[in-house]
This record gives structure tokens, C-alpha cells and sequence, in this order.
């Protein structure tokens, strides 16, 4: 979740960073052009994953609706050291913002909700409601606070990785607006949070069951989820921070993953997923196959901050990228489309500053190999 608090639990230091990776890949193509892509975006991966420092690391290539590779490289954790594969779950952390956004604006699409709709209809008892907008939450202009910035949330993540997470508990800490609603730009974590309860109170049932309708099955993301189980934290890849040279692994003892890491209140960030459902989201998203084109037209216009509905852009290798990163104590991740070639590339790592040198990776590799792809639907 970009923005959240450094965890302050840090276990003895673990042995050094070695490498034992390899990829997989589903596609059935055996020709030579195919083989020669799978091994230069193996040898990419396992590359960026050892410059980035990261003991894990996973990432999936699809193009117009075709999954052409997914790859895991290094292993889950550093103590017992079982090797990574594309289905190793990590909490993504603000790449999930796309999806609360997309959740939304299919509420908008069947007219069950409007980006003009006052906060106040849903939480009247928040600061600025009655001046808040559905919009304003999505863009980042709401002004809302950082709910972590309250003392008694910071302490319990820091205190109690277990602890029994509420929306209403998280939300009061919400108690100012930075401006004037509408007026200036914000990256706001709180508002994502706030835009979770705006889903459950529409729907009348839960964030996973409205993703799971709406996002996952159709779309056939198996292994993604709000639901914490800490006793499934083996699934998981291990985050680990660095410090004093050492990465240090921030599984809490005796729960595994922590509470503040996942779980349906973090409609922020807090989603369980792997790469190759990441990557099986973002192509449907951008390709009009979840909302309508339309929708999707105005989720990715930038206003006059140059914000858009829950879809960040940047430009790399000569090429103009849609999508969102995530960064949350250790783990990190990157989901990014190309529209002129249909191109998504996902990546999920476990350490930091170690997501985006390994999606370049990718990128570059696949650029190499694929150097004249044609738009989706070309002859």
C-alpha cells in the first residue's frame, strides 16, 4: 500500500541472497520463435531479480487476451528455501487500486452508484462529506488524511500483526482533509479504503464477494483474495526489508503473514494475487473486456492534476504505459499496459526497490524478441 508506514518488526537477520529460479510457462507453442521468447524472458527474470536483491520474484507476459509466458524465479523464503513458482501468492499492495476502481465503476455502469455521488451518502460523519464526491475519491482529490498517520492504528500494526481488522476501526482514523476538496491532488490510501465500504454498502455484501462476481470469476483469477487466513501463509513468498546491508524477513513469528498486509478492510492494497492473474485482470481491463470501452476511456483521461480513476501512466522505452505499482514492506509489484500493442507485463517481488528494475527486465527482453508486434486484431 504506496505510502503506508515501515513495519517496525524485524526478526534476527537471515543468511545471503542466492538464486535458484526458473520459469514456466503455459503456452503450448513449441516454435522456435516462441522458445527463443520464453528463454530470454527467463533469463530476464532471474536478472532482475538478482539486481533488484529480491529472494522472489514472478512476473507474466500477455498480449490480446493470450498469456504468452509466466516465470518464477528465487525462492519463497530464506530459511527453508522452497523454490518460487507463478502461482506463489504476495499482497500486492497499491496494484490492487485498478481493481477497488474497477469495483466501483461497474456499480457506476449499472447506475447503482455515480462519480457525482456525495461521500455523505455513505458516511455522512466523515470530515468534508457533504464536499466529497465519488470522483474525488478515485482521482486522489479528496483530501482525506492518511488513516495511518492515527497513533492508536500505527500502534496496532506495530504491536499486533494478528490484530482483528475493521473498516469502521480504520475509517476513524480518518478525522481532516489536507484542502478543499477538488482543489489539489493527493495520493490517498484512505480514500481507497473509505471507496471499499462504498462497495459493500451498495452491494450489501462483502469486497470479496463483489470481486470474486464481478472480477474473478469471470476472469478465472483462482488463486487471488481479500480473505486473510494466516494459516495459508505458506502459500506466500516472504516480504523482506533491508537493514544494516542484511534483508531481514517481516513474516511476524507465530502468525506469518501480518493482519496489515491483507485482508478485505485494505481495499487499498490489501489483495492476495499472483502474477498471472494479475496480468489475466489488467489485459481484460485495458481491452474493454471488464467495463465498457467507454468506461474505461474516462478511468484512464487524466484530469488537470493529471490524476485518473485509480490508473497511474508512464512512459518507458520509447512507449506510453497504463497501470499501477504497489510498494508495502518488502512486497512490490507492477501491472502495466501498452494499448498499441495489447501488451501487459505483471511483476511481484519481495523486496525493495526490486519490482520495477525487474518489469524493465521484462520489457527490454521482450522488446528484443518481439520487436514489430501488431496492435490486437491487426490482419
Amino acid at each position: 500500500m504506496t505510502g503506508r508506514r515501515l513495519h517496525l518488526l524485524w526478526l534476527a537477520a537471515l543468511v545471503g541472497l542466492s538464486s535458484c529460479g526458473s520459469g514456466e510457462s503455459p503456452v503450448s507453442d513449441t516454435s522456435a520463435s516462441s522458445k527463443s521468447l520464453r528463454t530470454h524472458l527467463d533469463a530476464a527474470l532471474d536478472e532482475g531479480r538478482r539486481s533488484g536483491g529480491a529472494p522472489a520474484a514472478t512476473a507474466t507476459v500477455s498480449r490480446c487476451g493470450e498469456v504468452l509466458w509466466s516465470g518464477a524465479s528465487g525462492v519463497k523464503n530464506l530459511r527453508s528455501r522452497p523454490p518460487t513458482t507463478p502461482d506463489t501468492l504476495f499482497a500486492v499492495a497499491s496494484t490492487m487500486k485498478p481493481i477497488t476502481a474497477t469495483l466501483v465503476l461497474n456499480l457506476v455502469e449499472r447506475g447503482r452508484l455515480s462519480l457525482s455521488t456525495k461521500l455523505s451518502r455513505f458516511y455522512p460523519s466523515l470530515p468534508r462529506a457533504r464536499r466529497i464526491t465519488v470522483r474525488m475519491l478515485l482521482n486522489h482529490t479528496s483530501g482525506l488524511n492518511e488513516y495511518f498517520d492515527d497513533p492508536q492504528i500505527s500502534h496496532a500494526i506495530i504491536t499486533d500483526p494478528d490484530h482483528d481488522w475493521t473498516r469502521a476501526a480504520v475509517l476513524r482514523g480518518i478525522t481532516s482533509t489536507k484542502f478543499e476538496p477538488g482543489t489539489h491532488y493527493s495520493y490517498s490510501n484512505s480514500a481507497y479504503v473509505v471507496l471499499g465500504g462504498v462497495i459493500e454498502k451498495v452491494t450489501g455484501n462483502t469486497i470479496e464477494h463483489a470481486f470474486r462476481t464481478l472480477i474473478a470469476n469471470p476472469l478465472g483469477l483462482s488463486h487471488s483474495t481479500f480473505i486473510y487466513r494466516p494459516e495459508r501463509s505458506h502459500l506466500f513468498a516472504h516480504p523482506y526489508l533491508r537493514k544494516n546491508g542484511e534483508l531481514q524477513d517481516a513474516f511476524a513469528p507465530g502468525v506469518g503473514i501480518p493482519a496489515d498486509f491483507w485482508g478485505p478492510v485494505w481495499t487499498d492494497g490489501g489483495l492476495a494475487s499472483t502474477s498471472p492473474d494479475l496480468a489475466r485482470f489488467g489485459d481484460a481491463l485495458f481491452r474493454g473486456r471488464i467495463l465498457d470501452p467507454k468506461t474505461v476511456k474516462k478511468m484512464t483521461r487524466p484530469n488537470r492534476f493529471g490524476s485518473r480513476l485509480g490508473i497511474d501512466d508512464k512512459s518507458y522505452a520509447g512507449r506510453r504505459w497504463l497501470g499501477h505499482d504497489g510498494r508495502y514492506v518488502g512486497y512490490e509489484s507492477e501491472l502495466w499496459y501498452d494499448k498499441s500493442r495489447g501488451l501487459t507485463v505483471a511483476v511481484n517481488t519481495d523486496t525493495e526497490k526490486s519490482s520495477l528494475a525487474t518489469w524493465k527486465k521484462i520489457v527490454m527482453a521482450y522488446d528484443d524478441s518481439v520487436p514489430a508486434a501488431q496492435p490486437c486484431g491487426s490482419a
